[in-house]
């Protein structure tokens, strides 16, 4: 039975933030930190990121960390076990999807934006986006959030627009703890992130 679990966001929390979050890594110190607690008998540890899965793995190679995608949606253990959405799921977010990212063409042409599909979220990136024009995106996603019955996360330089309004991270984590039989109530849990 797992008695301590440590979970980590990515962003911000194991990388620093960047400007360009597609040349986003983790820490070196955080590697090291990583390794030893997954090298720690009585340590579980995951990572728990709105980044999909296959992206993650292009960040993360230490063995024996779980990871999970999309804000937990999906989850890659240890053992090489995969537990993705549904397709069923899947195949119901294709529709709305396609809308916003259709709506979001509208931001899509301001310098600075970048968009990216998550599959089950989209990012709206400002980071390089002049402050004159981020009020204007706020209020066009305000305007998405109400018509389309989103879930919002702003962040300093980015949005995260969630489309299944009940995945979010703290799903996720329930997710994890259903997959690999952790009780909340009996074990210690340490999360780190936003």
């Amino acid at each position: 039975m797992i008695k301590n679990l440590w979970v980590f966001d990515f962003d911000g929390t194991l990388s620093c933030i960047v400007p360009d979050r597609h040349a986003a890594l983790l820490h070196p110190l955080c590697r090291t930190m990583l390794a030893q607690l997954a090298a720690t008998e009585s340590f579980y540890t995951a990572i728990l990121s709105s980044r999909t899965l296959d992206d993650l793995l292009t960040r993360i190679d230490i063995q024996g960390i779980a990871l999970g995608g999309n804000g937990g949606a999906e989850w890659l253990l240890p053992d090489g076990t995969r537990t993705p959405l549904s397709q069923d799921r899947l195949t119901s977010l294709q529709t709305v999807r396609t809308l916003l990212l259709s709506e979001l063409k509208h931001i899509d042409q301001i310098e600075g934006v970048d968009i990216e599909d998550k599959k089950l979220s989209i990012a709206v990136d400002v980071r390089q986006v002049s402050g004159k024009y981020r009020r204007f995106i706020q209020r066009h996603l305000e305007f998405l959030k109400l018509n389309y019955n989103l879930t919002i996360y702003p962040g300093p330089e980015a949005y995260e627009l969630v489309l299944l309004p009940d995945m979010l991270k703290t799903q996720g984590l329930m997710n994890l703890c259903g997959c690999i039989g952790f009780n909340m109530d009996e074990g210690f849990l340490q999360y780190a992130g936003d």
